[in-house]
């Protein structure tokens, strides 16, 4: 689910920072593209941090609710984790997931 909210996020904000003044950049012209391309690094670079803190708070509250206190010990592991797709991953784990150590082994080793 937070997978397609960001993808539109994304593309919202690729939409808006093209200049749409000039009519004459057809989706197959290669302006169009290098904009596209450009657009989406700086979308994602500004809505990434907000997309992991989603994902965080997800994740927290599925911790709490299923493993009670005991679950938010792993918040400390995956605050540090950066990919998306790993917290997505994780998240829907929290459902099916065994026991802690199940979840604990999803997620890379603490430095």
């Amino acid at each position: 689910m937070l997978d397609i909210l960001y993808d539109f996020v994304l593309r919202t904000s690729v939409y808006c920072s093209l200049n749409w003044e000039r009519q004459d950049v057809e989706p197959s012209d290669p302006t169009y593209q290098l904009l596209w391309n450009e657009g989406y690094k700086e979308g994602l670079a500004e809505y990434q941090p907000l997309v992991i803190g989603a994902y965080c708070d997800g994740i927290k509250l599925g911790l709490k609710l299923r493993f009670g206190p005991l679950g938010l010990e792993l918040m400390d592991q995956v605050r540090v984790v950066t990919d998306t797709g790993l917290l997505d991953q994780f998240l829907m784990a929290i459902g099916t997931a065994p026991d802690l150590d199940a979840l604990r082994n999803l997620l890379p080793p603490q430095a």
